[in-house]
């Protein structure tokens, strides 16, 4: 995946990934979870995580909070340009941009 890419790009992919297939295998149903990379420049990129859930509402972290787990959504919205959920799925997707 790191081929020409933006080094920052890169990492921030790596974690919030992470953070989605593990949601995706505690949570989701199903016994396979899909990961789409979609390089559309070295400086951005879009990625999904999918599996066979019956989907859930996105609910990122409140500020200050201090309970140990649950960062996942907290760290996409605030590491991504953009990012969603569709609606009655478990296939959540981000985008990650350097200007």
């Amino acid at each position: 995946m790191a081929a020409g890419l933006d080094h920052g790009v890169v990492e921030d992919a790596r974690l919030l990934l992470s953070e989605l297939v593990s949601n995706s295998v505690r949570h989701g149903a199903g016994d396979s979870v899909c990961v789409i990379v979609d390089v559309r420049s070295p400086r951005r990129l879009r990625c999904e995580v999918i599996d066979q859930g019956s989907g859930f509402l996105p609910l990122a972290r409140p500020a200050g909070s201090q309970e140990d787990g649950g960062w996942g959504l907290h760290l996409v919205e605030s590491l991504s340009e953009s990012w969603g959920v569709r609606e009655g799925s478990t296939h959540v997707w981000f985008e990650l941009a350097r200007d």
